[in-house]
């Protein structure tokens, strides 16, 4: 299951697998020109250390982001329209509103002191650009650091060409990845000169001396020195018009290909139509066969391992491996022109039966969803591979609609319609297969919010279901526009076709629809005030879900059964109920259902004249909707308002602020745990200040620049915050140590140096 924020800390930027190496003065340089702008992008040649150096400064800058530091990963991307998405799922956001993403996020991000890491964009420079330009327009505290081989040209864009290493740390490099080959490995004074001339040979190229120093499992210094030299100088004709230092890195990595058996040059070239992260069952699956035995493709990826062209993730169980963009560029070009198409296909083929297998209603079903979250880039690739392969659009509309509750359940519900309806327009004719993708389309949008959109593409599914007998698609489309009624506010209508579609849903055997159309029905009787009639239908649902050990299902019936038996007069019951939801939802991730759980007990609380407690849940229902983002379902804000006008008028408008700011200012997980009456543990960085001083760290930090003679400007530029920011801190520094002046705040610093923690300058430098 995806962690939360709270539980990843406030970044997603991973750990460095192996230890970074020099780039002192480079981190100063970027440190230094980030002070004074909102946009960098570090360019440079493939595998010159771009996203490692990138990497590091976000870790070392962190601290400076309230907000924090999110990476999205672009390299394994291959369409502009995911980049966006992408972002989404850096910021473990729900693309659950049907507006142009892009202005969705800006709005997210609008208030937030943020630090935005974009990884390989080179080949997706347009969307990005937009992107880029959009947010640092809408968003005054955002920052963005970019890693690229060209600059995004944009308005305010700063670029810092990342250079070869010098020879005293490409020495250093190699040495540190030697010693992982051959345990001992030391740069002494006999091995010196050779080790110098190896990587002058690989012209300070990180990859390329990664790769090189791989091989001292099967050569010595001097062998691996002659064979570099032999091998350029064979190359000197390739790639005329690459620049000498790429011809360089892709000499490397066609040297190290060179070396390999044939066995394992061709499973090099296959795994390069995955994309992200595999596994071995994967491998195997998609790899063997073909002149490669199944048996020793075990064997095969320990050498690849071994040998640096694999990347080998043991956080995960089962274990992932990957590859870097240059490898995989290089390997593509291979299978190419080895005529490998076919492995294309049999990785559509291997993710379409995975999903097939899938079990969306049933014991394993978060399980499933987490295991297709890990898959999500494959999956993309496998539908690309649909769209774009001639006669293959009808296997990407199957496979794009099977996903139906994984779009929903993880909040991917614009790139699940992209899909669907792109697949709609490839001009496939009737079919049950277009049905089902129509209702599946409609169903993604009635979600979202975008009734018209719903309306049409679910009536369409109706009318076809009809015409080809298909009972399970027309059930399916007559329930989501009973749906689309509910939100239109037509009771009566909406009671009346989810009706028909229960009848139908049964009559098919399906217990998937069955059981959330029931759900359905009884949100509908709740509005129409016949809560006994709602608990009947939810009593059956339930049943339903607990048979099959299914858990999302089971998540609303609990909390639609906690709203009627609130409107039947039993809170107490209600508020157990309601708890109940919410754990089960925060056990799922379900993060479209937690904010609707947080809601029914703020209105449960207002009801028993809780009035301060009811207050700050609406808070945090409004800061975990933010977090989707996405408003409140239209049925429900007559409820919501009723409960915001009684708190207001009992506590007044200054204690009902104070009360709903509290919780709006949580976190998703403090939010979920002050909702479920659990302690709330704030970071330790944002509440405990550091030795005797009374400052906070920031605090702190903002009085030893001020003590320099810093201006507040000055201050804004070394801390990376805004000088609104910087104007707080000074205001509270003030009044926290009761005096009048920047000189007495520099004579307190003089005098208290012990309990003032480190400036952020020597973070940031």
């Amino acid at each position: 299951m995806r962690a939360s924020r709270s539980e990843r800390g406030l970044h997603n930027v991973p750990a460095g697998i192996t230890s970074f190496v020099g780039r002192r003065q480079e981190l100063a340089e970027i440190k230094r020109l980030f002070s004074g702008s909102r946009l960098l992008t570090l360019t440079g040649m493939g595998g010159v250390g771009k996203t490692r150096l990138g990497l590091r400064v976000a870790i070392d800058i962190q601290r400076a982001f309230r907000d924090g530091v999110w990476l999205a990963e672009l390299a394994a991307l291959d369409d502009p329209a995911l980049v966006t998405h992408a972002m989404f799922d850096a910021l473990d956001l729900r693309d659950q509103s049907a507006r142009w993403l892009v202005a969705t996020l800006a709005e997210y991000l609008a208030p937030k002191h943020a630090l935005i890491v974009l990884d390989n964009v080179e080949h997706l420079l347009d969307a990005c650009a937009v992107l880029a330009d959009t947010l640092l327009r809408s968003c005054p505290e955002l920052r963005i650091l970019v890693t690229s081989r060209r600059p995004l040209g944009i308005s305010g864009e700063v670029s810092f060409t990342v250079p070869p290493l010098p020879s005293p740390e490409a020495v250093r490099l190699f040495a540190e990845r030697a010693v992982s080959v051959v345990p001992g490995f030391a740069v002494t004074a006999e091995n010196e000169a050779t080790v110098g001339q190896l990587c002058k040979q690989l012209e300070g190229i990180p990859l390329a001396i990664e790769l090189a120093a791989a091989r001292l499992n099967v050569l010595s210094l001097e062998q691996l020195l002659v064979r570099l030299q032999d091998r350029f100088a064979l190359l000197t004709t390739c790639s005329r018009t690459a620049l000498p230092r790429q011809q360089t890195l892709w000499r490397t990595i066609e040297w190290s290909y060179g070396l390999l058996s044939l066995d394992d040059q061709m499973l090099w070239q296959r795994l390069t139509v995955f994309s992200g992260s595999f596994d071995l069952e994967a491998i195997e699956h998609v790899c063997a066969g073909e002149l490669l035995a199944p048996e020793a493709v075990l064997d095969q990826v320990g050498r690849l391992v071994d040998q640096s062209i694999l990347v080998r993730d043991g956080s995960r169980n089962p274990v992932r491996y990957s590859m870097l963009e240059s490898i995989r560029q290089f390997g593509r070009g291979k299978l190419h022109e080895s005529g490998g198409a076919d492995f294309r296909r049999r990785h559509r083929d291997y993710y379409r039966q995975l999903v097939t297998a899938m079990q969306p209603f049933g014991a394993s079903q978060v399980q499933w969803f987490d295991r297709l979250s890990l898959e999500h880039s494959n999956l993309r690739t496998a539908l690309d591979y649909c769209l774009n392969e001639p006669g293959q659009a009808g296997a990407g509309m199957e496979l794009a609609s099977a996903l139906w509750l994984y779009w929903e359940t993880r909040g991917r519900l614009s790139e699940g319609r992209r899909w669907i309806e792109q697949f709609l327009r490839s001009g496939l004719g009737p079919s049950p297969a277009r049905a089902r993708a129509l209702w599946t389309a409609g169903y993604l949008a009635v979600v979202q919010g975008d009734v018209p959109a719903a309306q049409a593409l679910l009536q369409e599914s109706r009318d076809l279901s009809a015409a080809l007998g298909e009972g399970r698609s027309a059930a399916f489309s007559i329930h989501f526009l009973g749906r689309v009624l509910l939100f239109q506010g037509n009771l009566a209508g909406a009671a009346a076709l989810t009706e028909q579609a229960i009848g139908l849903h049964r009559q098919a055997g399906d217990e998937t629809g069955l059981g959330f159309a029931l759900v359905q029905l009884a949100i509908i009787r709740c509005f129409q005030r016949r809560a006994v009639d709602a608990i009947r239908l939810l009593d059956e649902s339930a049943d339903i879900s607990n048979r099959h050990g299914e858990r999302w299902n089971l998540s609303y019936v609990l909390w639609v059964l906690g709203f009627a038996t609130w409107l039947a007069g039993r809170a107490d019951d209600a508020a157990e109920l309601e708890l109940r939801a919410l754990r089960l939802k925060r056990d799922i991730d379900d993060r479209v259902g937690i904010p609707l759980c947080i809601e029914a007990m703020a209105w449960i609380a207002g009801s028993v004249e809780k009035q301060d407690h009811a207050a700050a849940l609406l808070g945090c229902a409004r800061s975990a909707l933010q977090a989707i983002p996405s408003p409140l379902p239209n049925p429900f804000r007559t409820y919501h308002d009723a409960c915001e006008a009684q708190a207001r008028a009992r506590l007044g408008d200054t204690a009902f602020s104070a009360a709903s700011g509290k919780g709006e200012l949580m976190s998703l997980q403090e939010a979920v745990s002050f909702a479920l009456e659990e302690k709330v543990i704030r970071p330790a960085r944002e509440t405990q200040p550091r030795g005797s001083s009374p400052l906070s760290r920031r605090e702190a930090e903002t009085a030893s620049l001020v003590a320099q003679g810093l201006s507040n400007k000055a201050v804004a530029a070394k801390l990376m915050i805004s000088e609104r920011t910087v104007d707080s801190h000074v205001l509270n520094i003030l009044n926290k140590l009761g005096i009048q002046s920047r000189t007495e705040i520099a004579s307190w610093v003089t005098r208290h140096q012990d309990s003032v923690p480190a400036s952020a300058l020597s973070r940031i430098r």
